[in-house]
Parts: C-alpha cells; sequence; structure tokens
C-alpha cells in the first residue's frame, strides 16, 4: 500500500510499467529519446561531461564537481 498525497503537481497522463504511474506537465526540453530500460528523454542541458567514454550503455560520465548539487538530481535514475 502506498500512501496519496495532496500536490501541486499537473497530471497529463499515466503509463502502465510494474503499476500505474503518473505522468506530469514538464517545461523540461526533450531533444530526443534513448531506449535503455524503456524510453528516456535525452533534454537539453548545459552538463558539463568529463569523460567522453561512452559505458553502461552508452550513458556519458559527468564530472563530480557540481556548483549546484541539485542540478545533477535530474539526471539519476
Amino acid at each position: 500500500i502506498r500512501p496519496i498525497d495532496t500536490s501541486e503537481l499537473q497530471i497529463v497522463g499515466t503509463l502502465s510499467s510494474m503499476g500505474e504511474r503518473p505522468i506530469t506537465a514538464s517545461n523540461m526540453q526533450i531533444r530526443d529519446v534513448m531506449v535503455v530500460s524503456g524510453n528516456r528523454p535525452i533534454s537539453v542541458s548545459t552538463l558539463h561531461l568529463e569523460n567522453t567514454e561512452m559505458i553502461l550503455g552508452n550513458r556519458p560520465i559527468a564530472s563530480n564537481v557540481m556548483e549546484e548539487a541539485d542540478e545533477i538530481m535530474g539526471y539519476l535514475d
């Protein structure tokens, strides 16, 4: 059982993936999508890539030095 709480999120649809998951409205700019364990958005970003070697399913490796820690949170799976 999962709790349901009120929020300011605007739900624009649902996705059936291991249960019913909400799709929320966003102003994130999507550049492309890639298929790694399902469709994943590729957003427009100013993220600096330290290492251009592609490993772990062709995922880029970003620098560990971040001016804003919150910025990296959007890139976590």
